[in-house]
């Protein structure tokens, strides 16, 4: 596994968990997975792009990143990264309605 595909991803996620902002980092873009019932299941925030890709899993609470094949994913602890997710999740589920 290359170092610099953990080195970044445990850096992000060790900044989460210390209570750096989601909001505050600039983001590429988000996706959500929702249910054939219209519930979002996850909403996910991309951070990086093209080397490597580095996205944030909000309401599951893990960074993964990806490159060259390989992916490397490590679990956080944010309660502030969980109420971003929902709020995002709410905002949607309220669109599919």
């Amino acid at each position: 596994m290359s170092a610099s595909l953990k080195t970044r991803v445990n850096s992000i996620a060790e900044g989460l968990n210390a209570d750096e902002k989601i909001e505050d980092k600039d983001t590429l873009g988000k996706t959500y997975e929702v249910s054939e019932s219209g519930l979002v299941t996850e909403v996910s925030v991309v951070l990086t792009v093209g080397g490597p890709y580095i996205e944030v899993h909000c309401l599951s609470g893990v960074v993964e990143g990806q490159w060259s094949g390989e992916t490397f994913r490590r679990g956080i602890d944010s309660e502030e990264v969980t109420e971003f997710g929902k709020m995002l999740a709410d905002r949607m589920e309220k669109r599919i309605d």
